[in-house]
């Protein structure tokens, strides 16, 4: 059972990335070597994210063709991946271990991320309960036009058609978005409605990607507060975006496409009060 479980959830393209690479500097919260280990999901979702053959290839890339330099000071690190990728068959245990022994620090908050989390089912949500004392969920809203897009890019780029963004044309990026699986993501309303659901409102902490640009160091503040764990500061490249999507713009006639589609979830966000000042889109 672990002590302090902390889970960033998503959105999608909202600064989760981001996220990771600062708190990994906090010394009451524990990353693992991987940013997505997708455990709850893969054990009580609609997808296996984690199969034995890709936690395999992740450990043998991490730890293959290392010089002995490396393994004198990684040794950790490869024990790590060893424990994540030799083991088929995963379970609670498994998933605990990979946090070492700060599962049993009341300390510390044992982190993971997943924006597949976002879309955990009931019997998932029991499952992260069974794993953890005490609980924290953050989740991380974008301007919704420029998430949508920036999951567009991302997703081309990730099946091999990043060159061919815009050659997909208006009808393939319609088919695209009007995947479930894609514009999930998409409706924070119906995202939070889930959540409320599952996770108290004690236990979820709501952030802003927009902020993190803007104020990253007021933002971590304030998450750390959220947290109950004292605050540090974050080193100079804070400021500076991870992960990012290519850099091409959103065609006029797809954005509008967009925005319709958008409607409802804009709708229910000016209602609850749950948006960004600068999304411009809302207003």
């Amino acid at each position: 059972m672990i002590e302090k479980l902390f889970l960033s959830v998503g959105a999608m393209k909202a600064g989760t990335t981001w996220l990771y690479e600062q708190l990994k500097d906090h010394p009451n919260i524990v990353s693992t070597p991987e940013k997505e280990i997708h455990y709850f999901e893969h054990v009580s979702g609609s997808t296996r994210p984690i199969p034995f053959a890709k936690r395999k290839e992740r450990m043998i890339q991490a730890i293959a063709d290392k010089n002995p330099s490396y393994v004198a000071n990684q040794t950790d690190r490869i024990q790590w991946y060893l424990n994540y990728g030799s083991q088929e068959l995963i379970n609670d245990v498994w998933y605990q271990d990979l946090f070492g022994r700060a599962a049993n620090d009341p300390s510390l908050y044992c982190a993971d991320y997943s924006n597949l989390y976002a879309l955990l089912p009931q019997k998932g949500w029991q499952r992260v309960r069974q794993n953890c004392k005490q609980l924290r969920v953050v989740y991380t809203l974008r301007d919704p036009l420029a998430r949508v897009w920036s999951h567009y890019k991302f997703h081309m780029q990730f099946i091999g058609k990043g060159e061919s963004i815009l050659k997909s044309g208006t009808d393939g990026f319609i088919e695209m978005i009007s995947k479930d699986w894609f514009w999930q993501h998409a409706c924070y309303d119906l995202v939070l409605e889930r959540l409320s659901k599952f996770v108290e409102p004690n236990e979820l902490g709501l952030f802003y990607f927009e902020d993190f640009r803007s104020k990253p160091q007021q933002t971590v503040d304030n998450l750390c507060a959220f947290l109950s764990l004292n605050t540090f500061a974050l080193n100079r490249k804070a400021s500076e975006p991870v992960n990012v999507s290519g850099d091409i713009k959103m065609p006029e006639e797809w954005q509008a496409i967009a925005i319709e589609k958008l409607k409802p979830t804009f709708m229910a966000l000016e209602k609850t009060g749950i948006f960004h000042e600068s999304w411009s889109h809302i207003k």
